[in-house]
């Protein structure tokens, strides 16, 4: 009936539910229409209500009010799992020397695939890429290369793809390239001249760009053959601020050379140029 006031429409058959089925298993309806009337509206023949929908199926099977079905056409579908991925080298905190060769090993496996590639990265920075069956690969190992690293404090990080376009963060490791110290000797000039017996003081000037000078040692002769003669520590007698100094007594006569090598706290050395002393014999006076 339909006038100025209400308008209603009625049906005389009418779907009851749409239910769903995965691999043979019926879940929730995924449509429902209400047999009940309302409260205020009144017809055998049923009332029209809105549809719920509930979840996207597989397949469904629709049963009218009257017992009729039918059923769509199942589909297939695939939910990927994402790859995992975990580094095993460097160690977190490790150290290096500026120069040198950092290898980068991530495990990556696929529970549902095969991983295409892992990404390797510096901060912001693309350090390279190791695709699957390409060099680098052996197994669930990616290994790069990072070749003649810097000095500096560097934050990796690795991406695994698999072969559905998945990824996972294989996480963060942080590493330190260590700068090596700088040294140079002050004292004594080379080439210069004293009489025996001499007293000889020799000093190093000695810094560290990213860390400590932990110790300079002094040397006599030349490497690889030469002797340590004295070693003076960081804070302790022989050292103020950059300054390194160790005094020799009683020279005899001779031709003498002379270095020093600084270490940092890293453990890392640098050695100075050579410095060489005539120490002439003492002549009496007649």
């Amino acid at each position: 009936t339909r006038n100025n006031l209400t308008e209603q429409y009625w049906v005389r058959s009418f779907i009851i539910t749409s239910e769903f089925i995965n691999n043979g298993l019926t879940k929730a309806p995924l449509y429902q229409w209400p047999t009940s009337r309302p409260a205020g509206r009144s017809d055998s023949r049923g009332t029209r209500h809105e549809a719920v929908h509930v979840a996207c199926p597989r397949s469904s099977t629709a049963t009218d009010n009257l017992g009729a079905t039918t059923s769509t056409t199942p589909i297939g579908i695939n939910v990927n799992a994402p790859p995992a991925a975990s580094f095993s080298a460097p160690a977190d905190g490790q150290v290096y020397q500026a120069g040198a060769n950092v290898t980068l090993t991530v495990n990556a496996t696929d529970s549902d695939g095969t991983i295409a590639k892992v990404d390797f990265t510096n901060g912001a920075s693309v350090i390279g890429t190791i695709n699957a069956g390409q060099t680098g690969n052996s197994g669930n190992n990616f290994s790069l290369v990072w070749s003649s690293v810097a000095g500096g404090s560097y934050t990796l990080s690795a991406v695994a793809t698999d072969n559905s376009g998945a990824t996972v963060n294989a996480g963060n490791v942080g590493i330190v390239v260590n700068s090596a110290p700088a040294i140079s000797l002050t004292s004594p000039a080379s080439n210069s001249t004293l009489d025996a017996p001499a007293t000889i003081a020799l000093s190093a000037t000695a810094t560290d760009s990213d860390g400590s000078v932990s110790q300079v040692d002094f040397y006599q002769g030349v490497a690889p053959t030469a002797s340590l003669i004295g070693s003076v520590q960081t804070g302790q007698a022989g050292n103020g601020g950059s300054a390194y100094t160790l005094t020799l007594p009683n020279v005899g006569s001779g031709s003498y050379s002379y270095y020093a090598v600084a270490t940092d706290n890293n453990n890392a050395s640098t050695t100075s140029s050579t410095a060489t002393v005539t120490v002439n014999e003492l002549k009496g006076s007649w």
